[in-house]
Order: structure tokens, then C-alpha cells, then sequence
């Protein structure tokens, strides 16, 4: 009994601690940690609010995601898409808007407002990662790449 409230103990202090927060959402974890790497001053970043909403995706962009660009692609992923959708399982696409304040390049807090996409492949947000969500237009990736053809690039 005296173990497991030592457990108990040290994984509140862990918890309370850190920035791991077990009531918020992996996307939401996901999103955050994206848009903290963009920011000037990512510790003065303060989630002020939320709001999510989800849709299915419709199979004509179900097909571009996918690239599928020949006619034997089309009918495997058309095939794949019927079947997740007949399962009350279908593609679904997140979004999820957060509001927040992060100091400006003077110090000041600033409001902001970006938006992050999630599609995934079920009706499941579980997977969303920092690598898979798109904030504000861009992935991670596509966010770095346009920093460096703008020469924007922070060392």
C-alpha cells in the first residue's frame, strides 16, 4: 500500500512538473509543439483557448492525398475508402484553432490565432504528431523550407 502511494506521489510531481498535460489531446500536444518552434519566444507561450471540429473527408481529396494518380491507384484507394467509410470508420479530417499569447520580438504579449489540421485516415485523432499536423498552411517541414528561401533562418 505505502509503494503504490510512493508511486502515486512521485508520478504527480513528474506530472505537475512538466508540460504533460494526461487531459489534453495528442493533436492538441501535437499542434502546440509545432507552433511553439515557430514562435520568438516559445516559453512565454500561453494557450488562452481551443476549439476543435471534425468532417469526413470526401473521397475526391481522400484520392490527392494519397497521389493517386493512375486509374488502378484510383480503384485500390477508392476500394480502401469504401471499406473505412462502411465501418463507421471514415477518413476524417481534425481542425483545431487555438488562441494564445506569446510574447512579441519587443517582449509584449501579443494574442495570436493559428489553425492545425489533422487527416487521418480513421475517425481517431490518436496518431497526430508533430510531424503529421499541418499548422497554419504548413507542416514542419514545409514551414522550415519556406524559412530558408525567405532567409529567415534562426540559428
Amino acid at each position: 500500500m505505502a509503494s503504490t502511494a510512493g508511486v502515486a506521489a512521485v508520478a504527480t510531481f513528474f506530472v505537475l512538473n512538466s508540460d504533460y498535460n494526461p487531459f489534453v489531446s495528442p493533436m492538441t500536444r501535437a499542434c502546440e509543439a509545432v507552433l511553439k518552434k515557430r514562435l520568438l519566444a516559445p516559453a512565454g507561450y500561453k494557450r488562452v483557448e481551443t476549439s476543435e471540429s471534425s468532417e469526413p473527408i470526401p473521397l475526391e481529396d481522400y484520392l490527392k492525398d494519397r497521389g493517386a494518380a493512375t486509374e488502378s491507384d484510383r480503384i485500390l484507394w477508392t476500394r480502401m475508402y469504401s471499406d473505412d467509410s462502411g465501418r463507421k470508420n471514415p477518413p476524417t479530417k481534425f481542425t483545431l484553432f487555438i488562441t494564445y499569447d506569446a510574447p512579441n520580438a519587443y517582449g509584449t504579449p501579443v494574442r495570436g490565432l493559428s489553425m492545425c489540421e489533422y487527416r487521418s485516415l480513421s475517425a481517431s485523432k490518436s496518431g497526430a504528431a508533430w510531424y503529421s499536423v499541418i499548422v497554419d498552411n504548413f507542416t514542419q517541414t514545409g514551414w522550415l523550407r519556406e524559412q530558408i528561401l525567405k532567409g529567415n533562418v534562426q540559428q
